[in-house]
């Protein structure tokens, strides 16, 4: 009688710490790796209106064509047309594949 109430607690325990788990997993958002710190890197960015701007480094640039959008954590080239999240940034600027911008980005947080 004593081993089957054991069994029957432990596994009552189990059932609550994998539910317990996966609501964990389920609430947290995954984060993105901030944008403008990784921009920061490379170029040097000027406030503006509504996003931060700076030259881009993918073209020749005379004036600050490349636009950040800090809320989106997107970029704009309105020069070249490159454009993106924080993995095309990086993928671009370091001639990476996909997995490898990942990669870098994951390296330096």
């Amino acid at each position: 009688m004593t081993t089957f109430f054991l069994h029957c607690f432990a596994t009552y325990l189990l059932l609550i710490l994998t539910f317990a788990a996966l609501m964990s997993l389920s609430t947290s958002a995954p984060t993105q790796p901030d944008l403008v710190q990784i921009i920061s890197r490379y170029i040097l960015l000027e406030t503006s209106r509504k996003a931060l701007k700076g030259k881009c480094p993918f073209h020749k640039d005379q004036a600050t064509s490349l636009m950040v959008y800090v809320e989106k954590n997107m970029f704009q080239c309105f020069g070249c047309g490159q454009g993106g999240g924080p993995i095309e940034f990086v993928m671009a600027i370091e001639n990476k594949s996909r997995e490898e911008a990942i990669g870098l980005i994951t390296m330096t947080k």
